[in-house]
């Protein structure tokens, strides 16, 4: 038989069978565990997966910081331990909340506030506790019965210096439902914490920023298991305050223990140069664990520390009123400087005779300024009437908010033909007589003014009848270095003043200090000038010390108030004090031409002095 045709068998190789059988067992054990799931475990997958639902997460954005005209940092941002609940896990376990209280050695009732309190957060976790030392969050974690609690680090809000600025920059806590609603208004989400008082709380919609968004899976312990969508957070703008720290801290010493406050004016752009009001709190209170005892025990303190005096008290402001009844007597055509009239010891008005300072004889106007003659201005009053009185004091601001960027300001009490209808018919026994308008015309009787009004009125004066709105914002700074200043926007205003009158009132004010009543408040090489006040407190023997003053006179670059309760005259005791507040002022060279977050340099000024505190700036 041919090779051809020769029969042949191929042998079997066993390496044919390894892949179907693979692919066999393969399919098998998929069979077996499909059935598994689907039969065996049906039930439990089901509840499991009944248990598991989306849900959104808010991520807070970091805070923006608060700095002063020279970048040194007021408000800033830093990473600290804190203690987080899930609500749900506190209301299945009572003693949970007690367990972590003893450990943190505080009352279980101050974690219960904390934990209801924040209600925008009910099914996450909640920050209960802030400030944990270490050995308190070592002693927490290592507990596997505190299920539900965690110990977590947080970026949180810390201030350089807790007492100066605690009526200015206010504090922040966990919102509560009127802070959610009222952020709402804005367009913006609550943070888990937000602004409560001071610029923290008037300028929430630029240091929050934007809450960032994240669609996330949580399982039946509301823990994520899954991230479905993530939006991140838009960081809050650094705020350039016109503040400088170095005078505000000066001025903070300078006070001592005295009941008042100091308010320092920019009059050519209303910002805020110093605002200091004593007696004051310590807003760290506020920034950890508050017991409604603590809170108790401020807002019932006789001395009323919560209380901002400058904006928010409103009393007679004495003889720095006759400023005002100047200018309406300007406006009304029946000013004439070189006019006198006699004082002898003070003013018969009807069958009252109300006491002048002393006997100042024949003064005319600059005398009567430079002495504070009290008869001279309550003729001049009788003369002018009440309403021309109060139509000027109203151009002025007086019986207004100025619009200063705090809460709490106080509008004051401006006696306009309005007002005293409205007094006669809540009071049949009210009337409005001569006396009344007398001590009108000398900042006494039914008129009271903040100290912010008063500074905006000298403000006004150093402008020659214009004064901007007062405000602490110099600039806002945005995470990629846009800068936005903040355009001074006009505020109360006079006209129907002429220059020439303009100069005599310069005048007189500069030689109340170099002659008059405030000689105490002289500053060698320096002209400048102001009004001192003592104000009557009703009930009281003692009255309020008031000063106000403009420098310098030629081109002037601060006005300030001071207002100290129940010490004294306002030569003696509050014009001594505004004149060192002044000349700190000048000598530090804060009124130069090249102003602060405005330019490049200036920023790295900024970003420098945040670096040198060791807080992260807001990115």
């Amino acid at each position: 038989m041919s090779v051809l045709h020769e029969e042949h068998s191929d042998p079997v190789d066993g390496r044919m069978y390894v892949f179907p059988g693979v692919m066999l067992i393969a399919l098998i054990i998929f069979l077996a565990r499909f059935w598994y799931l689907q039969v065996a475990r049906h039930e439990e997958l089901k509840e499991k997966a009944a248990a598991m639902r989306a849900t959104r997460l808010d991520h807070d954005a970091p805070r923006g910081l608060i700095v002063d005209r020279a970048g040194v940092l007021l408000a800033g941002v830093r990473q600290q331990m804190v203690i987080t609940c899930i609500p749900r896990a506190a209301k299945s376990n009572p003693n949970l909340l007690v367990e972590v209280a003893r450990i943190l050695e505080v009352d279980p009732k101050d974690l219960e506030k904390r934990l209801t309190e924040n209600t925008i957060r009910q099914t996450l976790k909640v920050t209960i506790h802030t400030g944990v030392t270490m050995r308190q969050a070592i002693q927490i974690a290592e507990r596997l019965d505190l299920n539900g609690v965690f110990v977590e680090t947080q970026p949180t809000r810390f201030y350089p210096e807790t007492r100066v600025y605690a009526h200015t920059l206010g504090y922040v806590r966990a919102p509560d439902e009127k802070d959610v609603a009222r952020i709402k208004e804005q367009g913006q989400v609550a943070a888990s914490m937000v602004g409560k008082q001071g610029l923290e709380r008037t300028h929430e919609v630029h240091l929050m920023g934007q809450v960032g968004q994240e669609e996330v899976v949580l399982d039946n312990l509301d823990k994520p298991v899954r991230t479905v969508s993530f939006e991140p957070a838009i960081p809050g703008q650094k705020l350039v305050l016109g503040l400088q720290d170095e005078l505000q801290r000066f001025t903070w010493n300078l006070m001592a223990d005295r009941t008042g406050c100091v308010v320092a004016l920019e009059p050519k752009t209303g910002e805020v140069l110093a605002m200091v009001s004593k007696p004051s709190y310590d807003a760290k209170i506020f920034l950890g664990q508050l017991s409604s005892g603590t809170y108790e025990q401020l807002a019932e303190d006789p001395e009323t520390p919560l209380i901002n005096r400058a904006i928010s008290t409103a009393t007679a402001p004495g003889s720095t009123f006759k400023i005002v009844t100047t200018l309406a007597a300007m406006q009304k055509g029946i000013f004439h400087p070189h006019n006198t009239f006699v004082c002898s010891r003070g003013l018969q008005v009807g069958n009252r005779f109300i006491a002048c300072t002393g006997s100042h004889g024949r003064v005319s106007y600059h005398r009567a300024m430079q002495q504070s003659c009290n008869a001279y201005f309550m003729a001049l009053a009788l003369q002018l009437g009440p309403t021309s009185l109060a139509q000027t004091a109203t151009r002025l601001g007086f019986g207004e908010r100025t619009g200063v960027d705090l809460i709490g300001e106080s509008k004051g009490l401006n006696p306009t033909p309005e007002w005293i209808e409205k007094a006669k018919a809540r009071n049949k026994q009210f009337g409005w007589y001569r006396g009344q308008t007398a001590y009108f015309g000398i900042g006494q009787g039914e008129l009271a003014a903040t100290p912010i009004q008063m500074a905006n009125l000298l403000a006004l004066v150093a402008n020659r009848g214009v004064a901007y709105k007062p405000h602490f914002v110099h600039a806002r700074e945005f995470s990629d270095g846009t800068v936005i200043p903040e355009k001074p926007e006009p505020g109360s205003q006079i006209t129907g003043i002429s220059a020439e009158q303009w100069e005599i009132l310069f005048s007189s004010l500069g030689s109340v200090i170099s002659e008059g009543t405030a000689r105490s408040a002289q500053v060698p090489g320096l002209k400048w000038g102001g009004k001192t006040g003592s104000a009557e407190r009703r009930g009281q023997n003692l009255t309020d010390s008031w000063f106000v003053g403009v420098a310098p006179l030629d081109d002037p670059k601060i006005v300030i108030c001071v207002r100290l309760e129940g010490a004294g005259h306002g030569g003696a005791v509050a014009a001594p004090l505004a004149k060192e507040v002044v000349a700190k002022y000048l000598k530090l060279g804060a009124y130069a031409p090249n102003r602060t977050a405005t330019s490049p340099n200036s920023l790295a000024r900024v970003e420098t002095a945040s670096a040198r505190t060791g807080s992260p700036a807001a990115r």
